[in-house]
């Protein structure tokens, strides 16, 4: 997992997103930015399809609901 924030990252993690061995999950939460930068950086945004709303939780309930949600498992 890689984590990347603030959006003027996208630069960097933008050329991962078209890999196979990759999920890209945007985590979203209440709506901070400014409209101004969303839409500068679109782009690489839209090209990932899975959007995850953090909902305000704390780190922790994050973890298990990604690892619930995409099923994440501990490999063999």
């Amino acid at each position: 997992m890689v984590a990347v924030t603030p959006m003027y990252y996208t630069r960097c993690f933008s050329k991962y997103l078209g890999r196979d061995d990759l999920i890209a999950i945007e985590l979203q939460d209440t709506p901070r930015e400014i409209k101004k930068d969303i839409t500068y950086y679109k782009g690489p945004f839209s090209r990932i399809r899975n959007k995850f709303q953090m909902n305000n939780d704390p780190p922790e309930k994050v973890v298990l609901r990604l690892i619930e949600q995409f099923d994440f498992r501990e490999a063999d």
